[in-house]
């Protein structure tokens, strides 16, 4: 048997995608945020990093073995989805009170490591932006990239995915990829 074989998923966690890529375009401007190292930001407990000790003697025999620990969730993990999606909503809800609408779209407007929000102004936006940025900095997250309506596009051949889907920012324009094979 495997690790994987004796751990339990968890319940499903993930944000419905068809309401988050809808709810990402419902208002006038919109934003999308990218955690970085999403699932290596939530600390294992002591128990569950000793589950996957590594014993290394770097390919000689005779010498006495290193011992190493995870001492984060793993990706690959069968429930590493699960928990690191509930650390990020737990976080989100410690933090209601102080920025409101960040931690609903932490909550609600989250799938997987891409995070989006809308507003209908520009500084609205802003401000949710820095509200989501200092509750995921609180629970230990990072935010690597952040790309709001009217970004400019550098490479208009290779445009950013959020959500599967395409962005082009600067225009405002999501788009589809669709490939054909006529064979």
């Amino acid at each position: 048997l495997s690790l994987n074989d004796l751990l339990l998923k968890g319940p499903p966690a993930l944000a419905d995608l068809l309401s988050v890529t809808l709810g990402f375009r419902e208002h006038v401007f919109a934003l999308a945020k990218d955690l970085s190292k999403f699932y290596q930001c939530v600390e294992a407990d002591a128990v569950a990093q000793h589950v996957r000790r590594v014993v290394w003697r770097g390919g000689q025999d005779k010498e006495e073995p290193a011992v190493y620990i995870t001492t984060t969730v793993n990706f690959g993990d069968r429930p590493a989805g699960c928990i690191a999606i509930t650390a990020v909503k737990k976080t989100a809800e410690m933090f209601e009170a102080v920025h409101p609408k960040a931690a609903w779209c932490i909550k609600n407007s989250t799938y997987v490591d891409d995070a989006t929000a809308g507003a209908d102004t520009k500084q609205e936006l802003q401000s949710i932006s820095l509200g989501m940025e200092a509750i995921a900095e609180a629970g230990g997250f990072k935010f690597k990239e952040t790309r709001m309506s009217g970004d400019p596009v550098e490479d208009k051949s290779q445009l950013p995915k959020i959500l599967g889907l395409r962005w082009d920012s600067e225009r405002d324009v999501l788009m589809l990829e669709a490939k054909v094979n006529f064979s």
